[in-house]
């Protein structure tokens, strides 16, 4: 109920103006521009996204390649169970 009165005496709109968030005001208007500006932030934050785990994976596969270089093919890390008699 609450929205609906907002709807219809524009307080939404008046709300949107007074913070400087024209982008979210509803207007009549159907504006081309924001449909094109929307996909083009979309497409950024995907593209930045992707980077990002990207990133996080050879950031992650360098460590693991790290760690096995440190053992040596020769020496016991404890998981077989050979012993020395």
């Amino acid at each position: 109920m609450l929205l609906c009165v907002f709807n219809y005496f524009e307080i939404w709109s008046k709300i949107c103006k007074t913070f400087g968030l024209e982008d979210l005001a509803f207007t009549s208007i159907f504006d081309e521009m924001k449909l094109v500006n929307g996909r083009e932030l979309l497409k950024n934050e995907r593209a930045k996204q992707k980077r990002n785990i990207d990133r996080y994976a050879g950031d992650l596969e360098l460590r693991e390649k790290k760690s096995a270089n440190k053992k040596s093919p020769g020496s016991s890390d404890g998981d077989d169970n050979t012993r020395l008699l």
